[in-house]
């Protein structure tokens, strides 16, 4: 069975996470300094990602392993991702069969998703990134994409040689149910999450 795609939709969820950034994870290559991801000066390039095999811009569509996402729709050096810390996201009338997390780790960080169904069913999802930095992905998450970094630290700013890397990971829903909310992890300042997405269909 294929849920709707007005029903089984990346928007709702990326509507709901955009009001709870805290963070400025991408920079411009002319400003370096106007973010900060991992809280030392370094950020993702926002022409190394734009260049990049998976073309992430602001508010581009990205489909990974059948999952659908909306990169978040914000300008370079202002919050476009989150850090856990509990947030609720209201994402009521969603379904699906995956729910996709795009992020990272600023070291290794991970923490437990509550997906909240409207029957009040509930289901913990354990979320774990490797550290951006890491030359492999941790078990049960792959690469979205490997680019180049933005460093701004003392004596020196801007694009550097170093890749660091933007994850991947999923897990599979109950699609007979409508969620209500999405809750974050709580005290996860090293868990990055830039996009959450969904799959219409099953076997992804």
């Amino acid at each position: 069975v294929t849920i709707p795609p007005s029903i089984c939709t990346s928007n709702l969820i990326s509507a709901a996470l955009s009001q709870v950034y805290n963070n400025k994870g991408t920079s411009d290559n002319t400003a370096p300094n106007s973010a900060n991801f991992d809280g030392t000066g370094y950020s993702y390039s926002a022409q190394a990602l734009a260049n990049s095999s998976a073309h992430i811009t602001p508010g581009a569509t990205i489909q990974h392993n059948g999952v659908y996402f909306l990169w978040p729709n914000a300008t370079s050096g202002t919050n476009n991702n989150v850090v856990g810390s509990g947030q609720v996201l209201n994402v009521t009338g969603m379904m699906g069969y995956t729910l996709g997390f795009l992020g990272a780790g600023s070291g290794v960080a991970g923490g437990n998703i509550i997906v909240t169904y409207t029957d009040g069913y509930t289901q913990t999802l354990q979320l774990t990134f490797n550290d951006w930095y890491a030359a492999t992905p941790l078990a049960g998450t792959d690469i979205l994409v490997t680019t180049n970094w933005n460093a701004c630290t003392t004596g020196s700013c801007g694009i550097t040689n170093h890749q660091v890397n933007i994850y991947y990971s999923a897990f599979a829903i109950n699609p007979t149910k409508t969620i209500q909310t999405i809750t974050l992890p709580s005290n996860s300042p090293s868990l990055h999450i830039f996009a959450i997405g969904t799959s219409c269909v099953p076997g992804h």
